[in-house]
């Protein structure tokens, strides 16, 4: 089993014993499969890794940029109680953090 170690020819031929390699990812680019196929050697990925933190990840983004979720949270961490911003139709908004509360 491997994720970010290279197996290329040259380590596979220090390898006699070796009969299968799992990649901890989705893709082969850290194993020579040419050599590692030539020498019997049976190799797999993970085709749907991290296939929902992925997604999750996207749209943490979105909504960061597309509303300032970091400028926010680094005005309320440095103390500021009114936290201005601008909407997604261009308009300025504003509100107090007790809003919420």
């Amino acid at each position: 089993m491997t994720n970010k170690t290279a197996l290329n020819a040259a380590t596979l031929a220090l390898l006699p014993d070796v009969r299968y390699i799992g990649v901890l990812a989705t893709g082969y680019n850290v194993v020579d499969v040419p050599a590692a196929t030539s020498r019997g050697i049976i190799v797999t990925n993970v085709p749907a890794y991290s296939s929902d933190s992925v997604a999750q990840t996207v749209f943490a983004h979105i909504l960061n940029l597309s509303n300032n979720v970091a400028g926010h949270a680094a005005s309320v961490t440095a103390g500021n109680g009114r936290i201005a911003s601008i909407s997604a139709t261009g308009k300025p908004r504003s509100w107090n953090c007790t809003d919420f509360l």
